[in-house]
């Protein structure tokens, strides 16, 4: 089966990550030959699939001139030189199929008008699904929703990475197929090292409740302003704990200031982003997510492979893995809420972690086996006509479902 991943996105995260992981485990398939285009510029991700070729995956990579352009809806349709140029791509290729690696509908929509120009089936990697409205967009965000929703229409599936997330999709496209492949967890539990080693690696205190935070520093999405908030209103509680900010980002520095302007200067710490992240979860007692909207973090998912209490906000793919009572509103007009969720954490967290039958749901994903035969399940191996029969799931723990 002959399969293209389409990327031209300028950035390099999570989705990016997972989409090289996924052609890589594909790769190694007999019968399976991958390739991969991506925009010639984005050289993190042109070095993450050289190491993954250099560790035996067989990717064909191909760079391309055309990225993605922003505002995407309205542009990409008008880039007749940039979809002329991928569609000659893809036509050379003959993939079975396309994947245009969106992260959101508005990225890759170059790739997903080529493809369908040149014939191709096409099936979008969507790991959020929000309208620009609920993501607090300011430029034309309801006349962009409604362009959005054509978009939605020309993928003939999509791959997901949860229920919730197929939830959403489903608002925009009810009727064509989604199957949902969980994320591939890449930190491995198994190498957890002892705590007291791995704060001294990390220079944290010994004598401290540490709460970590972790991702890229983007008040807009990830709600760095949140916990600030909660910390400098918290009085005494969170004076005694030591808020680890791990990761960059374009707001680094205004959280820095925000929580100097506060006061709570010796409450925090920060460490930039790091790939061995073994000995972050090693040395951290609780994980804290106040995102404003989210697909399924990573981190989220790793934290609990390595028996890390995680809270997080009620949204998104963090409503099929979080129990109530360690979720709290984010868009709530006081910090109450996170703060008790916080509570709640270091409470779990001083009694054994989370619910034992919660981290081995983790460490399932941690399996690159069952992560390559979803991603075959869900392009249609030996069935492509049928893309569309439906999943078996079972019920998760919390009562979500899970495929």
């Amino acid at each position: 089966m002959r399969v293209c991943f389409y990327d031209d996105s300028t950035a390099f995260g999570g989705h990016e990550v997972m989409a090289i992981k996924a052609a890589a485990a594909l790769s190694t398939c007999e019968g399976w030959a991958i390739s991969f285009i991506i925009w010639s510029g984005n050289a993190r991700l042109r070095r993450a699939l050289e190491a993954e070729n250099g560790a035996g995956a067989r990717i064909s990579v191909i760079e391309n001139p055309v990225r993605s352009l922003r505002p995407n809806p309205l542009r990409a349709p008008l880039a007749w030189t940039s979809l002329v140029r991928t569609r000659r791509l893809f036509q050379r290729l003959a993939p079975d199929v396309v994947v245009v690696v969106q992260g959101r509908i508005e990225t890759g929509l170059v790739g997903l008008l080529a493809a369908r120009l040149a014939g191709f089936k096409v099936v979008s990697y969507l790991p959020m699904a929000h309208t620009l409205r609920e993501m607090g967009k300011r430029l034309l965000p309801h006349f962009r929703d409604r362009i959005n929703l054509l978009y939605y229409r020309l993928a003939d599936g999509f791959v997901t990475i949860s229920p919730a997330i197929e939830a959403q999709v489903r608002r925009f496209a009810p009727r064509t197929s989604i199957r949902i492949v969980e994320n591939l967890v890449l930190a491995d539990p198994a190498a957890r090292i002892e705590r007291g080693g791995a704060r001294a690696q990390l220079l944290l205190p010994q004598d401290r409740t540490v709460v970590a935070m972790i991702g890229r520093v983007e008040f807009s999405q990830k709600g760095h302003d949140l916990l600030v908030r909660a910390v400098a209103d918290g009085g005494s509680e969170p004076a005694r704990h030591l808020f680890l900010v791990v990761g960059d980002g374009p707001d680094l520095d205004r959280l820095k200031a925000q929580v100097n302007a506060a006061g709570i200067a010796d409450r925090f710490a920060f460490l930039p982003w790091r790939d061995d992240m073994v000995p972050v979860y090693s040395a951290i007692d609780l994980l804290v997510l106040p995102s404003r909207f989210e697909g399924v973090p990573l981190v989220m998912l790793e934290a609990l492979a390595f028996g890390v209490p995680v809270v997080a906000s009620n949204r998104d793919g963090m409503m099929d893995w979080i129990p109530p009572d360690l979720r709290f509103e984010p868009e709530a007009p006081t910090s109450a809420g996170l703060l008790a969720a916080i509570t709640a954490g270091i409470a779990a967290a001083r009694s054994g972690g989370p619910d034992a039958a919660l981290v081995q749901r983790a460490r399932r994903l941690c399996d690159i086996g069952r992560f390559a035969a979803d991603w075959r399940i869900a392009l249609g191996e030996g069935a492509r006509p049928d893309f569309a029969s439906p999943v078996p799931r079972a019920t998760d723990h919390a009562g979500a479902t899970e495929r």
